[in-house]
């Protein structure tokens, strides 16, 4: 893996050191943090990614540690019981788009046998090495971000935009 980027983040909070060091830019392959990684982008919109970081452990309880099954079959009452948790971020939207992504999820799974074959695709299942030397010279979208964000509106419902998906895919190493 490339030097680590703690550096370009500008931060020292041992939370904040944790995550670009040991999960941003790794290759993910595992559809549950794959789903974990959609929610939490889609409640990060509008908001500082520090926020959504802080609150993880507290959204991995709240949404049954990301189980898409659970996720998908969650009825109002869970709604109601998200809304009502003032740890979390209470935007009923971004609840709603969650479950919604989570039926979508299973849905890709059962037609590709796993998001992880649906996401890598559009890199053709090998990560893209850039050689940028500073944060600020990642570029806000790719073709390959494009492509993906298209095929996730089809297949998803989420409230992701184009950015968004090639942040994600930085996270997952589909692009470094």
């Amino acid at each position: 893996m490339p030097e680590k980027v703690t550096t370009c983040w500008k931060t020292d909070t041992p939370l904040h050191v944790k995550y670009p060091d040991e999960e941003w830019g790794v290759p993910l392959h595992d559809d549950n943090m794959f789903f974990e990684f959609l929610v939490l982008g889609g409640f990060q919109t509008g908001l500082t990614w520090w926020i959504i970081l802080q609150r993880r452990n507290t959204f991995r309880q709240a949404f049954d540690n990301f189980d898409l099954r659970k996720v998908a079959n969650y009825t109002i009452q869970d709604v109601d019981r998200l809304m009502g948790n003032r740890e979390l971020i209470r935007n009923k939207n971004k609840i709603l788009a969650s479950i919604n992504n989570a039926r979508c999820f299973l849905k890709i799974q059962k037609e590709l046998g796993s998001f992880d074959s649906f996401i890598w695709q559009f890199v053709k299942g090998q990560t893209i090495t850039n050689s940028f030397t500073e944060l600020k010279d990642l570029p806000a979208e790719t073709l390959e971000s494009k492509t993906m964000s298209c095929e996730l509106r089809k297949n998803v419902n989420s409230l992701q935009i184009v950015t968004t998906e090639t942040r994600k895919m930085n996270a997952v190493e589909e692009v470094s």
